[in-house]
């Protein structure tokens, strides 16, 4: 009786303990993950505010200061230091170069090469053996030359962030990255900057302390908020003072992935099918160079378009651009072909235009690639029938202007062995009935083919593409003509892929 008697008092005693300690950690998963939720939020306003809602892609820098060698008591030695750094892919590939020198002695060189593939550390001359573990613990001691990117890798892995406490000055957040180093964010409660990292750390040398990264005269570049200078200091002692030159920083973008097709309407013309932006592009294929009528709508178009048109030409130049008229919801993807530096084909009286797409700043865009500087290429077309010619293969271009009853200057492209007319939005293509009327824009453009003895037998139109015949008889256009549209019935040619 005493043994049943104790045994029902354990099984008693052990469940409440089980209870209370069950309900202890319900409570604790509870702050834990609201820790984890508000921590996350707090840190994509941050990454917001550094970049605009950016995502950062490709990142190249150029680190200078001072480094203080900190060896025994009484041996501290200043170097000077350099540091080249390349980080792509969204911080998933990295490469740095850093070189120290002291004066009068030559300069010692560590590198850094890192992606998902391999892990190549050589520090001071020597070749190191790293683990994978190991691969956070370097890519992060890059990373914080950067806290755009710091701030995207941290995102990743909402897990690997708690919120710790708000202060009157700062938001505080505690990030463990995968080699277990740990890292606590001071986010200014005003502008919502990173402005410090607090790292405890630990080595035989020194013991137990704290490296604390400073980041300091952030100002904008390419719609990025980035700091001009970071100072690192273990405990109170200064360790590394370096000034930030961005070279370069772009957004991470994922265009190139969407496949077009190629649709042959000429012996070496073919027409380009977007029907995403509901566009359609035209390709002559010169021999030596390509040309490219009208660029799509918008920069994602024009770098899919792009970034199509070399896989399916490897290695052939893409030498013009020709934009028939300046509206931009149909050729405001022309960027792109400028900072491939492609020439643009259009008038004198544009380039003004063109020069300010060169310059324009898009701070709040997440699909443009923004870059420093665009220095445009022109043809300008100063007379009718103007020529671009390779070998047999000619293109001609006419000034249409006003007579377009469209814009004052207005560019349609002519190929004399297609008997082929290109324009952009001049006739209504999705509305070709019998006996209809043109309108003043198509009677312009009829009067004009007209007046200069162009023979078109066929109008290839670049906009739109729905509910439109992809190639024109052209005498179907005329209010007389009771002929059929060409339906375009040649073979499509998968070649975007």
């Amino acid at each position: 009786m005493m043994f049943k008697g104790f045994l029902r008092g354990f099984f008693i005693l052990f469940t409440a303990i089980f209870y209370f300690s069950g309900n202890a950690w319900a409570q604790s998963n509870v702050a834990v993950t609201n820790n984890i939720e508000r921590a996350h939020t707090l840190l994509n306003d941050v990454y917001g505010e550094l970049n605009y809602n950016n995502t950062v892609g490709d990142v190249k820098m150029q680190v200078k200061g001072t480094y203080n060698y900190q060896g025994k008591p009484g041996a501290s030695r200043s170097f000077t230091m350099s540091s080249d750094i390349a980080i792509s892919d969204g911080g998933g590939k990295l490469v740095r170069k850093d070189s120290f020198t002291r004066a009068g002695e030559d300069p010692i060189t560590s590198f850094y090469d890192i992606d998902a593939e391999h892990l190549n550390v050589n520090e001071a001359g020597e070749e190191l053996k790293p683990t994978d573990k190991d691969k956070d613990k370097y890519l992060y001691e890059s990373l914080i030359f950067t806290p755009n990117l710091l701030l995207q890798v941290m995102l990743q892995d909402a897990s690997r962030n708690s919120f710790v406490s708000t202060t009157d000055n700062y938001h505080i957040i505690r990030h463990n990255n995968g080699s277990g180093n740990v890292y606590f964010l001071y986010i200014n409660a005003n502008t919502y900057f990173l402005e410090r990292i607090d790292q405890p750390i630990y080595d035989v040398a020194n013991g137990d302390h704290y490296r604390t990264i400073t980041y300091s005269k952030y100002d904008i570049q390419d719609g990025y908020q980035v700091p001009g200078k970071i100072t690192v200091k273990r405990d109170s002692v200064l360790i590394y003072d370096l000034s930030i030159d961005l070279k370069e920083i772009l957004p991470r973008v994922e265009y190139g992935t969407g496949r077009l097709s190629q649709k042959n309407i000429g012996e070496w013309v073919n027409l380009v099918l977007m029907p995403k932006w509901n566009h359609k592009t035209v390709i002559a294929d010169m021999k030596d160079f390509l040309v490219i009528f009208e660029p799509p709508g918008n920069p994602e178009a024009g770098y899919t378009l792009l970034d199509n048109v070399k896989r399916a030409y490897p290695g052939k130049e893409i030498k013009y651009c020709v934009v028939s008229h300046l509206h931009p919801e149909l050729m405001g993807g022309v960027r792109p072909f400028m900072e491939e530096g492609i020439t643009i084909v259009t008038t004198e009286g544009n380039r003004r235009y063109f020069d300010e797409i060169a310059v324009n700043r898009h701070l709040f865009s997440k699909d443009v690639r923004v870059k420093k500087f665009i220095t445009p290429k022109f043809l300008f077309v100063t007379l009718n029938r103007q020529e671009i010619r390779s070998g047999e293969r000619i293109i001609q271009l006419y000034l249409l202007n006003k007579q377009s009853h469209h814009t004052d200057e207005y560019i349609i492209s002519y190929i004399p062995q297609e008997k082929m007319l290109i324009e952009s939005d001049l006739v209504k293509t999705w509305d070709l009935k019998e006996n209809r009327k043109p309108d003043k824009k198509e009677k312009g453009l009829m009067e004009f083919i007209e007046a200069n003895k162009i023979n078109v037998k066929q109008i290839v139109q670049t906009w739109p593409l729905d509910k439109a015949p992809h190639v024109v008889d052209f005498n179907q256009v005329k209010p007389e003509s009771d002929s059929k549209l060409l339906k375009g019935s040649k073979k499509v040619l998968e070649v975007f892929n």
